[in-house]
């Protein structure tokens, strides 16, 4: 019985977290925009400013950067693959130069042989 009451309490405990106001968000935004890293002197301000609890910040900053680094890896994997495609159009353009350059240089071969045996 005690295994369920404890069950319970955990199950109201997420069930009361209170959602971050527009204004909090807001302030939390900012603060992260230009530190990514919290400093404990810092945690302790936001959460006297927004009546928050210091845990709740640093969850808050936890996760927001996590969120950060993948969209940053996912900026940095598309700036990448765009690299990638572009190189590759150059190469295959090249390619066909190469191709090009080959016939051209065959031709003249071939003329220049044939110029030789008639002389």
């Amino acid at each position: 019985m005690e295994f369920l009451h404890c069950e319970s309490q955990k199950h109201n405990a997420k069930h009361n977290k209170k959602r971050l106001t527009q204004d909090q968000l807001r302030l939390l935004e900012k603060s992260f925009h230009y530190e990514k890293k919290l400093e404990p002197q810092r945690k302790l301000q936001l959460a006297r400013e927004l009546g928050l609890p210091p845990r709740q910040i640093a969850i808050w900053y936890q996760n927001k950067r996590a969120r950060w680094k993948t969209q940053s890896l996912e900026h940095d994997y598309n700036a990448l693959q765009l690299r990638l495609d572009t190189a590759l159009a150059e190469k295959r353009s090249l390619e066909k130069d190469v191709e090009r350059l080959r016939q051209e240089l065959d031709k003249a071969q071939e003329m220049l042989h044939m110029t030789l045996s008639q002389t």
